[in-house]
């Protein structure tokens, strides 16, 4: 097909309204999932009133991330090397998120509309932390840590060097230094 014109063959469908999307496949007692997420940066938890979207019409279920950390694992670790602090990631926040979007409560109900409107019934008491929002902000050592166990917000720091760099930098013609942000 490279260099080829391909002929489109589902434009007539898709243009009359006769295509059929995933969202369109609704089987009985398919329940729809909406996630309600963190709109700070960096805060503590300190509570969650899912009550009043627990007993919104159509909702079945509002797991908090007690609730499905207790059903679920951690996310494994894939690297392990000296000096680096990996902490362990939950499928949701449960005392503190550290990112705009962290995942903090999921509802689920008999249609999305439903879901997402239950969504507005949670109250989340966040206590706002300072925010790590930038490489410099993070470089500081003086910055808030976004994990309790790290030293710092640098979660690892090493260097290599290969051949004779000293030598190739003191005899270059011409050396470059300038910083990117």
């Amino acid at each position: 097909f490279v260099g080829q014109s391909v002929k489109r063959v589902e434009d007539r469908r898709l243009l009359t309204g006769e295509g059929r999307f995933v969202a369109d496949v609704n089987p009985p007692g398919v329940l729809h999932a909406a996630f309600l997420r963190s709109p700070y940066p960096h805060a503590r938890i300190n509570d969650i009133d899912v009550s009043a979207a627990r007993s919104a019409p159509g909702v079945a279920a509002v797991l908090t991330a007690q609730e499905i950390n207790d059903l679920t694992h951690p996310f494994p670790i894939f690297v392990m090397l000296p000096g680096l602090y990996t902490p362990l990631f939950h499928a949701m926040s449960a005392d503190r998120v550290r990112m705009v979007g962290d995942p903090v409560a999921l509802v689920l109900a008999d249609s999305r509309y439903l879901a997402e409107d239950a969504l507005e019934l949670i109250e989340v008491d966040y206590e706002l932390l300072p925010p790590v929002a930038n490489l410099a902000q993070a470089l500081d050592s003086t910055s808030v840590p976004l994990w309790d166990k790290a030293k710092g917000n640098v979660v690892f720091d090493h260097s290599d060097s290969y051949g004779e760099v000293d030598h190739v930098f003191s005899s270059a013609d011409r050396v470059i230094t300038e910083r990117f942000r």
